[in-house]
């Protein structure tokens, strides 16, 4: 938010809630995460549960989507 939104980021500084709602964004981003990466572990269970590169792939994927959902779900509607 310093880089991109600077008047934003001096608003918050000044008023002196920058760290409150970074927290927020913070704790909404990683609650959000956790719900879309469990969902896309239920919906694509590995064909073989002893395969570790298979679960590992699993996991990857459900992570990195996550990733993009949250940021523009959460992140980017803050600045």
């Amino acid at each position: 938010m310093k880089e991109n939104h600077p008047e934003r980021y001096r608003l918050l500084v000044r008023l002196g809630i920058l760290n409150r709602t970074a927290t927020e964004v913070n704790e909404d981003a990683y609650e959000r995460m956790d719900v879309i990466t469990t969902s896309y572990k239920k919906k694509h269970q590995a064909k073989n549960g002893n395969s570790t590169m298979e679960m590992w792939r699993i996991n990857q994927q459900a992570i990195m989507m996550a990733e993009e959902i949250v940021l523009h779900e959460i992140v980017y509607c803050y600045h």
